[in-house]
């Protein structure tokens, strides 16, 4: 094969059948699932000779494709559920599944394609029909356990420890010395930072729901949730790398031929060497592998506790009010709406110096407005604004995003909303 880009397909099939039973007057539905889910991640460099006199222009391949390699993953997901209604008000809800699922052609640090998914949920609820059908409410519970689970949070100190790790490869290279065993099985000869990397998880969560119209033209809606999550296996393949280079390159003085900045920056601080020459005096594999530690531990931290920039509790609310026909003629066919956001704090650290204990940020509250108004024409035709403002009182006070010690932020990021407006007029004719 000879292109000038990269030779990937990935092909998805998926078969899936569903049941359902229901028993007299529906007071008892049992529910069924199975899917099968089978990719082929078809990866032509992979496997490639090399052109004679190849060059690196970007533009012009260096490879000559002779085979495919091509990766297979096949996963199934069972579901198994029973709503049980034992009065016209209530309603009582179950699911259990089991699902693994292939995470397309995302690939980790080794070139290789990501195993899938896997995981197992139980979902509990329990439903309530009141006043009259005008309020509902509902209180969910979920327990959840998953593996493999990319975490976008990792993305960072992976690419941090595989820049590292690649100048240390490039000089086994450039000195014709053999790679790490771990590296060399893979047929690679520089970790891949166009990659990704994964965790496991134990999760629970409660979530609470209100719904209604209270009175005429005045609806409320009110979601709580609070969710719980623990995680193990923590960047499975950064901190497998680094267990198999660790007897080589914790103590191995040899030196590298380019120092990578963050690298220098690591040895400077810690040696209390400032003004160290990385020229004349090069950083070695051992800073490497210190470095690449110092990175990766600290998510380590998290390993049994909630991931980092998780967020554990959340509530939304919004109430509206419509104006009937019979309102003053300024409010007729209005309708006017308030909606309040609550993000609970993120974790942003671990505490070293307290068992590594989740060091949390700041929490933070958004509210939004609406005003609309209907404009009835002739022939029945009719104008409808609406007018959306989102952080209506345009909060943008920064959040903390990282510390290593209770009330010392390293790191803070701009809220996730900012204040934006849409207006929206619709034309019915």
């Amino acid at each position: 094969w000879n292109n000038d880009f990269p030779w990937t397909t990935t092909k998805n099939n998926s078969a899936m059948v569903a049941l359902q039973s229901r028993f007299p007057r529906d007071k008892v539905v049992l529910t069924a699932g199975y899917r099968r889910d089978r990719v082929e991640i078809n990866e032509a460099t992979l496997g490639a000779e090399r052109l004679p006199r190849a060059t690196n222009l970007h533009l012009t391949r260096a490879d000559r494709f002779v085979d495919d390699t091509i990766t297979r993953f096949k996963g199934a997901t069972r579901t198994v559920g029973a709503v049980v209604t034992p009065l016209p008000w209530v309603g009582l809800t179950y699911n259990r599944s089991e699902s693994v699922f292939p995470q397309g052609n995302f690939r980790n640090i080794f070139g290789r394609v990501l195993d899938p998914i896997e995981g197992t949920g139980h979902d509990y609820s329990i439903r309530l029909n009141l006043l009259g059908g005008r309020l509902g409410a509902a209180v969910n519970q979920y327990r959840a356990v998953g593996a493999n689970q990319f975490q976008p949070a990792l993305n960072a100190p992976k690419n941090q420890v595989a820049n590292a790790a690649n100048g240390a490869l490039t000089t086994l290279r450039a000195r014709g010395l053999p790679l790490p065993g771990s590296v060399a099985v893979h047929g690679i000869t520089l970790l891949d930072t166009d990659s990704r990397d994964a965790s496991d998880f134990v999760g629970r969560g409660t979530e609470i729901e209100l719904t209604g119209r209270l009175a005429r033209g005045w609806s409320v809606s009110i979601n709580l949730s609070r969710n719980r999550l623990e995680q193990s296996n923590i960047a499975t393949d950064v901190n497998a790398f680094l267990a198999a280079v660790k007897s080589e390159w914790e103590a191995s003085r040899t030196t590298l031929n380019d120092t990578l900045a963050a690298v220098a920056t690591f040895v400077r601080t810690r040696d209390g060497t400032p003004q160290r020459d990385f020229v004349a005096n090069p950083a070695t594999f051992a800073d490497v592998y210190a470095y690449s530690v110092s990175v990766i531990d600290v998510f380590n931290r998290g390993t049994g506790k909630a991931p980092f920039t998780h967020v554990g509790e959340m509530a939304n609310a919004f109430t509206s009010y419509r104006f009937a026909e019979d309102a003053p003629s300024v409010l007729k066919r209005g309708r006017v709406g308030l909606g309040a956001n609550y993000r609970g704090p993120a974790v942003i650290g671990y505490d070293s110096a307290n068992s590594d204990a989740v060091i949390l940020g700041a929490s933070s509250v958004y509210l939004n407005g609406m005003l609309g108004k209907r404009f009835p024409l002739r022939r029945g035709q009719s104008l409808d604004v609406q007018l959306n403002v989102e952080n209506l009182l345009n909060n943008n006070d920064r959040l903390p995003y990282s510390a290593a010690t209770p009330g010392v932020v390293v790191r803070s990021i701009l809220p996730r909303v900012r204040q934006t407006w849409s207006l929206r007029a619709t034309y019915t004719f």
